[in-house]
């Protein structure tokens, strides 16, 4: 019971972006349904399905850091030692979050300076949509967190490793001769 718990907290991103996508097919299928059919288009299901598209991407963003989906050059990197190609993974991770970071307060007044705007269509408040971008770069920045973390655990790990198989081999080595 545990594991499926963790298994959808995983990936509960994942899983609301399948149902912001499916809404969005809904509602524009709705909406041709209506109003080249009825003749009666319905004024606000083009605008719920952007906003529910604009959901999708935020969640997206996280997702595709986690998951190691985002788009890379590498014609240049691929050529390095791999040494120095880990180095710039982490300097690259450490550029992402310093980004990421130095974006939270004015995405804090957008959220803030949205939330008193009404949509057109919906009266909805704006600030639903601003406070995807949010969501979406608070993913984005754990995720990053995470994965530096997780590439520091395992290179302080395969350090350790090494050295002790080296000490073996030395001793091995000095008691043959």
């Amino acid at each position: 019971m545990m594991g499926k718990v963790k298994k959808i907290v995983g990936n509960l991103d994942q899983i609301l972006m399948a149902v912001t996508m499916a809404i969005v097919c809904i509602l524009l299928i709705v909406q041709v349904f209506f109003r080249y059919v009825l003749n009666s288009p319905l004024i606000w299901s083009e605008e719920c399905a952007r906003y529910m598209f604009v959901w999708t991407v935020m969640l997206g963003l996280g997702y595709n850091v986690r998951t190691k989906n985002n788009i890379s050059v590498s014609l240049v990197t691929s050529r390095l030692p791999q040494g120095i190609q880990r180095g710039m993974e982490y300097i690259t991770d450490l550029i992402v979050l310093a980004s990421y970071l130095f974006c939270l307060p004015p995405i804090m007044k957008y959220l803030e300076a949205q939330s008193r705007i009404r949509s057109t269509a919906m009266r909805m408040p704006m600030g639903f949509l601003a406070v995807s971008v949010l969501i979406g770069v608070l993913s984005l920045l754990l995720q990053t967190a995470v994965s530096f973390a997780m590439k520091m655990k395992h290179d302080m790990k395969k350090r350790d490793t090494d050295r002790h198989g080296m000490e073996k081999h030395n001793a091995e080595r000095r008691g043959e001769k």
